[in-house]
């Protein structure tokens, strides 16, 4: 937070003005370089100076051309999916730090640059954990809307398959979770989406296809997230 005065700023706000005035004044090929030790500062094991990497690089995109941000978001969007595919990633500082940038960042952009980032990093079960940070309810009104739907739709198929399944499949279990994490990070908590929007044409169809399954014939590192909503 900044103050008017300026008295009662802070000593980080200071350093954060007085960086970021520096940093508009350099060139290309020294803004790139800048942008990989920050990336290094978030994925380090040192989590305040990840916070305040965070903040100064907000604040950054927030007063530059945005069209120099969206490269950078694609980026870390492409970093993320790589870091992924190792397990110790998952949950981790790193991740955790990784994330926060990509939605801060992704926050800062107008609509037209947030559609190309999604049509880049659509919303499906390759990127569902991706999008758990970006979060659905900072898309374009329309797209959000249309996003939600289509979740809701394949909440209901993957509740369908469940329903209907003589054998426990992991991999259907661990879809239905992504599908609930995405969902929950809509405009309107999931529980609202289900039981309280008006005219939910998948209502019904959730709460009878979830009355029907025998959640406890999973293992519990898999049925606690789900009770969980």
């Amino acid at each position: 937070m900044f103050y008017k005065d300026s008295k009662e700023q802070s000593l980080e706000d200071n350093l954060l003005v007085n960086l970021v005035a520096l940093s508009m004044s350099l060139t290309v090929d020294e803004f790139a370089l800048l942008e990989q030790k920050l990336c290094d500062a978030v994925l380090g094991d040192n989590c305040s100076r990840a916070v305040f990497v965070t903040r100064y690089w907000v604040l950054l995109a927030k007063l530059t051309d945005s069209k120099y941000t969206v490269p950078t978001v694609m980026s870390l969007c492409n970093i993320y999916e790589n870091l992924e595919l190792n397990n110790s990633f998952k949950n981790s500082p790193q991740e955790i730090q990784l994330g926060q940038i990509i939605r801060r960042l992704f926050e800062v952009l107008p609509n037209h640059y947030k559609v190309l980032v999604k049509k880049q990093y659509e919303i499906q079960e390759k990127y569902y954990s991706l999008w758990s940070f970006i979060k659905i309810k900072n898309l374009p009104e329309n797209i959000r809307v249309t996003t939600e739907e289509n979740l809701l739709e394949k909440l209901s198929l993957e509740l369908n398959k469940l329903r209907n399944s003589e054998h426990y499949m992991e991999n259907d279990m661990r879809q239905l979770i992504s599908i609930l994490h995405g969902l929950d990070t809509g405009e309107g908590e999931f529980v609202t989406l289900i039981y309280e929007a008006p005219q939910n044409p998948y209502k019904n169809v959730f709460c009878a296809n979830w009355y029907n399954i025998k959640i406890y014939k999973f293992p519990s590192h898999l049925y606690y997230p789900i009770l969980n909503y």
